[in-house]
């Protein structure tokens, strides 16, 4: 799982996605692609002493479960931490096969199965 990074979009905004780069037909790399890219913050309530993390989807109210990213948007990214990297897979793996593992649970909507 040395793929899921945590990513740093703007000073406030920190996401946890599994990242790859996409190639054009020439090999060349243009862009990253988040899956399943969860947004980081301090729940609330939170303290130094005992900080709790919340992981909400980046684009809430989409089907879509992977995004293009242009390399400038992207500021840095490093390694979540063990902990972290947990939670977003105990999150994620019910609908995503995240960790390339079998095929995810299927969530039901509105009388219909699904994978989305």
């Amino acid at each position: 799982m040395e793929d899921i990074k945590i990513l740093l979009l703007n000073p406030d905004l920190q996401v946890i996605a599994k990242v790859s780069e996409i190639q054009g037909e020439d090999n060349t790399p243009y862009c990253f692609l988040l899956e399943v890219p969860m947004v980081l913050q301090f729940a609330p309530g939170s303290s130094q002493e005992e900080p709790r993390i919340s992981m909400a989807p980046l684009i809430p109210f989409s089907k879509s479960m992977a995004y293009r990213f242009p390399f400038d948007k992207v500021i840095t990214m490093g390694i979540p931490t063990d902990n972290i990297l947990k939670k977003y897979v105990d999150i994620v793996k019910p609908f995503y096969p995240i960790d390339g593992g079998a095929v995810p649970n299927k969530v039901e909507t509105n009388g219909e199965e699904t994978n989305d």
